[in-house]
């Protein structure tokens, strides 16, 4: 499960524990939280792995925002992640990964940068690229994956042809794939047959719902068939995590809290090992 149900910067130092609480009672294993809620636990890693030792939790994942190239205009957000944030910061959140890995080594998400109103230009793949692998390169140098997330609406990678465009360019022992089921489905790419295509560079799931009018709903409320996705990610052998994810924005539509979300999703996630 991903703690982004509690809000941007919502998982405070009061406030993880009881997050974690939460998953571990609604039957989660691990969980994916944003770069900005590990700083506080930088300097304090034996903290953090006793807190994962009493919930009973591994830490799954590392969602890292704004690394990779912006070509759709200006964006203070982006120049801050590409400049200030990509020296200073991410390097040690990299190092902190390492040092709190579980069986599985930890993932680092890493999304695209908001693409051209008019389409991407080739040097936006081989600047992407080039990123990816200096980070992909530096996370494997430490024992961390770096995973790559495609299909936004408004990002480099929407499409599959895209996809493999991309792929073309990046080195796949240093960079992997994250594929987020929902956001998949709404750019209008079939997830079955994204999995099956680029089953060998999949390291992360994510498990998104949406509804008939492409709106993300809560797993188990929408159209898409994830209990045949869960099937095939059991057919080729995928032993990565599947991480649900119900961001704050949903949750307000679906008027329901982010304890009765992880419940939910718990209870969706059960029935399916009990298909697998």
């Amino acid at each position: 499960m991903h703690t982004e149900s509690w809000g941007w910067r919502k998982a405070t130092p009061d406030v993880f524990p009881i997050i974690l609480d939460v998953f571990k009672k609604a039957g989660f294993d691990g969980f994916e939280t944003h770069d900005v809620d590990v700083l506080q636990y930088l300097k304090s890693e034996e903290k953090f792995l006793g807190m994962l030792s009493e919930k009973g939790l591994q830490l799954a994942s590392i969602h890292l925002a704004g690394l990779t190239p912006t070509t759709g205009g200006f964006n203070p957000f982006s120049w801050f992640r590409r400049t200030v944030w990509q020296s200073r910061w991410v390097p040690k959140i990299l190092e902190f990964a390492s040092s709190v890995k579980g069986e599985l080594p930890v993932r680092t998400v890493i999304v695209g940068g908001i693409h051209r109103k008019e389409g991407p230009k080739e040097s936006d793949f081989l600047n992407t690229a080039k990123i990816l692998n200096k980070w992909g390169k530096a996370c494997k140098e430490i024992n961390v994956e770096a995973s790559f997330h495609p299909f936004y609406f408004n990002q480099l990678v929407s499409r599959e042809e895209e996809l493999s465009k991309l792929c073309e360019l990046i080195d796949p022992d240093l960079v992997h794939l994250t594929i987020d089921i929902g956001h998949c489905t709404r750019c209008g790419c079939n997830p079955m047959e994204i999995i099956q295509s680029y089953k060998d560079w999949i390291n992360h799931v994510h498990f998104r719902d949406i509804s008939k009018d492409g709106i993300l709903v809560q797993i188990g409320d929408g159209i898409i068939d994830l209990k045949s996705v869960y099937k095939l990610l059991e057919s080729i052998g995928y032993k990565g995590w599947v991480i649900v994810e119900h961001d704050w924005v949903l949750l307000e539509r679906a008027k329901a809290t982010p304890v009765e979300s992880a419940k939910k999703a718990g209870k969706f996630i059960k029935t399916l090992r009990t298909l697998a």
